[in-house]
Protein backbone atom coordinates (compact mmCIF):
# COMPACT_ATOMS: atom_id res chain seq x y z
CA UNK A 1 0.00 0.00 0.00
CA UNK A 2 1.43 3.35 -1.01
CA UNK A 3 0.99 6.63 0.82
CA UNK A 4 -1.43 7.56 -1.94
CA UNK A 5 -4.03 5.41 -0.25
CA UNK A 6 -6.21 6.77 2.58
CA UNK A 7 -5.49 3.85 4.94
CA UNK A 8 -1.76 4.63 5.05
CA UNK A 9 -2.42 8.31 5.70
CA UNK A 10 -4.95 7.50 8.43
CA UNK A 11 -2.43 5.21 10.13
CA UNK A 12 0.18 7.99 10.16
CA UNK A 13 -2.27 10.51 11.67
CA UNK A 14 -3.15 7.97 14.39
CA UNK A 15 0.54 7.96 15.39
CA UNK A 16 -0.05 10.63 18.03
CA UNK A 17 2.11 13.41 16.59
CA UNK A 18 1.33 17.01 17.54
CA UNK A 19 0.84 17.80 13.84
CA UNK A 20 0.95 15.80 10.63
CA UNK A 21 1.47 17.59 7.32
CA UNK A 22 0.05 15.80 4.32
CA UNK A 23 0.40 16.91 0.72
CA UNK A 24 -1.16 15.34 -2.32
CA UNK A 25 -1.32 16.15 -6.00
CA UNK A 26 -3.73 15.08 -8.70
CA UNK A 27 -2.82 12.03 -10.74
CA UNK A 28 -4.64 12.20 -14.02
CA UNK A 29 -4.86 14.22 -17.19
CA UNK A 30 -7.77 16.20 -15.72
CA UNK A 31 -6.52 17.00 -12.21
CA UNK A 32 -2.71 16.78 -12.47
CA UNK A 33 -2.22 20.42 -11.45
CA UNK A 34 -4.39 20.31 -8.33
CA UNK A 35 -2.77 20.08 -4.92
CA UNK A 36 -4.13 19.60 -1.42
CA UNK A 37 -2.23 20.32 1.77
CA UNK A 38 -3.49 19.28 5.17
CA UNK A 39 -2.11 20.36 8.54
CA UNK A 40 -3.66 17.89 10.93
CA UNK A 41 -3.41 18.54 14.68
CA UNK A 42 -3.49 15.78 17.26
CA UNK A 43 -7.07 14.93 18.24
CA UNK A 44 -8.67 15.16 14.79
CA UNK A 45 -10.41 11.95 13.73
CA UNK A 46 -8.49 10.91 10.60
CA UNK A 47 -11.37 8.75 9.37
CA UNK A 48 -13.20 11.96 8.41
CA UNK A 49 -10.36 13.47 6.36
CA UNK A 50 -10.23 11.32 3.22
CA UNK A 51 -12.92 9.75 1.13
CA UNK A 52 -12.46 6.20 0.00
CA UNK A 53 -13.25 5.25 -3.58
CA UNK A 54 -15.76 2.46 -4.04
CA UNK A 55 -13.28 0.65 -6.30
CA UNK A 56 -9.49 0.86 -6.50
CA UNK A 57 -7.88 2.82 -9.33
CA UNK A 58 -7.50 0.77 -12.48
CA UNK A 59 -4.43 2.34 -14.04
CA UNK A 60 -4.19 -0.38 -16.70
CA UNK A 61 -7.70 0.44 -17.95
CA UNK A 62 -6.81 4.12 -18.32
CA UNK A 63 -3.55 3.34 -20.11
CA UNK A 64 -5.44 1.00 -22.45
CA UNK A 65 -7.56 3.85 -23.84
CA UNK A 66 -6.90 4.60 -27.53
CA UNK A 67 -5.32 8.03 -26.91
CA UNK A 68 -2.82 6.63 -24.40
CA UNK A 69 -1.99 3.65 -26.62
CA UNK A 70 -1.37 5.96 -29.59
CA UNK A 71 0.84 8.25 -27.52
CA UNK A 72 2.86 5.28 -26.22
CA UNK A 73 3.20 3.91 -29.75
CA UNK A 74 4.57 7.22 -31.05
CA UNK A 75 6.55 8.42 -28.05
CA UNK A 76 6.95 5.53 -25.64
CA UNK A 77 6.48 6.47 -22.02
CA UNK A 78 8.53 9.62 -22.45
CA UNK A 79 8.38 11.88 -19.42
CA UNK A 80 6.44 9.53 -17.19
CA UNK A 81 7.38 7.44 -14.19
CA UNK A 82 5.05 5.45 -11.97
CA UNK A 83 5.32 5.64 -8.19
CA UNK A 84 2.73 4.15 -5.82
CA UNK A 85 0.62 3.24 -8.84
CA UNK A 86 0.33 6.88 -9.96
CA UNK A 87 2.06 8.69 -12.78
CA UNK A 88 4.50 11.35 -11.69
CA UNK A 89 5.35 13.26 -14.82
CA UNK A 90 4.81 16.92 -14.00
CA UNK A 91 7.57 18.03 -11.63
CA UNK A 92 6.45 21.67 -11.36
CA UNK A 93 3.28 20.58 -9.56
CA UNK A 94 5.21 18.63 -6.94
CA UNK A 95 7.68 21.49 -6.51
CA UNK A 96 4.91 24.06 -6.03
CA UNK A 97 2.90 21.91 -3.61
CA UNK A 98 6.12 21.01 -1.76
CA UNK A 99 6.98 24.70 -1.33
CA UNK A 100 3.48 25.47 -0.04
CA UNK A 101 3.73 22.54 2.39
CA UNK A 102 7.05 23.84 3.72
CA UNK A 103 5.37 27.24 4.16
CA UNK A 104 2.77 25.58 6.41
CA UNK A 105 5.55 23.94 8.42
CA UNK A 106 7.20 27.35 8.83
CA UNK A 107 3.86 28.79 10.02
CA UNK A 108 3.75 26.12 12.72
CA UNK A 109 7.37 26.78 13.72
CA UNK A 110 6.62 30.53 13.94
CA UNK A 111 3.59 29.81 16.16
CA UNK A 112 1.17 31.12 13.54
CA UNK A 113 -2.21 29.62 12.57
CA UNK A 114 -2.33 27.09 9.76
CA UNK A 115 -5.17 25.85 7.60
CA UNK A 116 -6.37 22.28 8.16
CA UNK A 117 -7.01 21.97 4.42
CA UNK A 118 -5.75 24.09 1.55
CA UNK A 119 -6.47 23.32 -2.08
CA UNK A 120 -4.97 24.95 -5.14
CA UNK A 121 -5.25 24.47 -8.87
CA UNK A 122 -2.04 25.81 -10.37
CA UNK A 123 -3.78 26.74 -13.62
CA UNK A 124 -6.25 28.90 -11.70
CA UNK A 125 -4.58 30.12 -8.50
CA UNK A 126 -7.32 32.69 -7.87
CA UNK A 127 -9.60 29.74 -7.00
CA UNK A 128 -7.37 28.55 -4.15
CA UNK A 129 -9.26 27.68 -0.99
CA UNK A 130 -8.35 27.33 2.67
CA UNK A 131 -10.51 25.54 5.17
CA UNK A 132 -10.82 25.76 8.93
CA UNK A 133 -7.77 27.19 10.67
CA UNK A 134 -6.02 25.25 13.41
CA UNK A 135 -5.42 26.86 16.77
CA UNK A 136 -2.06 28.56 17.13
CA UNK A 137 0.45 26.03 18.53
CA UNK A 138 1.15 26.58 22.21
CA UNK A 139 4.82 25.66 21.82
CA UNK A 140 7.39 25.60 19.07
CA UNK A 141 8.45 22.53 17.13
CA UNK A 142 11.77 22.28 18.95
CA UNK A 143 14.81 24.32 19.73
CA UNK A 144 16.40 25.54 22.90
CA UNK A 145 16.96 28.75 24.85
CA UNK A 146 20.19 30.56 24.06
CA UNK A 147 21.78 33.63 25.56
CA UNK A 148 24.96 35.51 24.65
CA UNK A 149 25.39 36.55 28.31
Amino acid sequence: MGLDEPLARIAIVKGGHDFVLDAGVGYGAIDFEIGQIRVIPRGIDPQTLWSRPSAPKNVDAVLDKPAYREHARKHGNCGTYSLAEASVAVPFVGAAVGALTIAQLLRLAALRPSSQLSQIELGMVEAATAGVFNEVPSRGLGGFDFSFA
